[in-house]
């Protein structure tokens, strides 16, 4: 349901709107962490399995604007809430464990990696992109040092030859031809 509901909203709002400025930042961070405390909390207060998944937008949302760190810190903060809430017997994982501990691991364990892995790659994948356009700007940059540094080299010549062609023309036009030979 969070994949299918919130997380394409999340998207698009991410495509269309720049939050600059390090207060304005640093408000959207508060609010990823809230929500992602507040989601995973009520989930595993209320034993409803569609809700646990409502923090998988949020962590997207997380590796969409910040990364990879601010994606680590509420992906953390959800496994915290998710593992003491099963290890005390609350919530959807720990009903559905039936009070087998090694049931509880094994669906905790699988409810984590798919809540986390998704938002971890795609963190992954936009500083490596990130990556990629600062040394392609780089390089860039360089190649349009270059491209002057050629230009002005085969301008120089050319001015010099355009000089005597030009001293040339004005000995041939006054009929001095002494010093064309």
């Amino acid at each position: 349901m969070g994949f299918l509901l919130v997380t394409p909203a999340i998207l698009s709002w991410n495509a269309n709107h720049e939050v600059r400025g390090f207060r304005k930042r640093s408000i959207e961070r508060v609010a990823i962490a809230v929500a992602v405390v507040t989601t995973t909390t009520y989930g595993f207060t209320h034993p409803h399995f569609p809700v646990l998944f409502a923090v998988t937008p949020l962590l997207l949302w997380a590796a969409f604007r910040f990364e990879s760190f601010a994606t680590a810190v509420a992906a953390l903060s959800m496994c915290v809430i998710s593992v003491a809430a099963t290890v005390h017997g609350i919530g959807p994982i720990a009903l559905l464990a039936n009070g087998n501990g090694d049931n509880t691991i094994q669906f905790l364990q699988l409810y984590l990696g798919i809540a986390v892995l998704v938002p971890f790659v795609v963190a992954v994948l936009i500083e490596e992109r990130h990556r990629l356009i600062s040394e392609l700007e780089s390089k860039n940059t360089e190649l349009e040092r270059y491209a002057f540094t050629v230009s002005h080299d085969l301008k120089a010549p050319l001015i010099t030859i355009a000089g005597f062609l030009r001293h040339l023309i004005e000995d041939i036009t006054a009929g001095s031809t002494t010093d064309i030979d």
